[in-house]
């Protein structure tokens, strides 16, 4: 069951907010990310799968789902990145978040989970997808 409400002491952070602080160009003359330079296949891979991973957490349509449930956009991200883990302990979802602030990851967590449970979470993954167009399949 998903209750709307208060998210904890965190500021809440719309999807608009999100794109104003995520999906900015690299100002000119910044210095390339340290892996930038990795051409190994495993890296290849992940920058493959990465944009049909994450589409869970980063699309619209997604947020939108979760904002319905009571969840702004940070909630929603870590809460729907963990909640394949069952409901483990803030600090085991932080340890899995690896570089994030593990106090800002259990603090986001503990109030997502407050909010909404896991379940109706992953029914919404699909919702983050671009819809499919029609087709008429006609037997041969």
């Amino acid at each position: 069951m998903c209750a709307r409400g208060a998210f904890g002491q965190n500021p809440r952070m719309d999807y608009a907010e999100a794109q104003a602080a995520f999906f900015q160009p690299r100002a000119v003359g910044a210095s390339r990310p340290g892996t930038a330079d990795l051409t190994t296949p495993g890296r290849a891979l992940r920058d493959a799968i990465e944009p049909i991973a994450t589409i869970c957490f980063w699309a619209e349509p997604a947020y939108e789902r979760y904002a319905a449930l009571g969840l702004d956009f940070l909630g929603g991200y870590v809460w729907s990145r963990s909640c394949v883990l069952g409901e483990p302990e803030g600090t085991v979802v932080a340890s899995a978040f690896g570089v994030f602030e593990p106090g800002l990851v259990v603090s986001l967590y503990d109030a997502a989970r407050a909010v909404c449970e896991g379940d109706h979470l992953a029914l919404l993954y699909p919702d983050g997808r671009v819809e499919e167009p029609a087709f008429e399949h006609t037997p041969a």
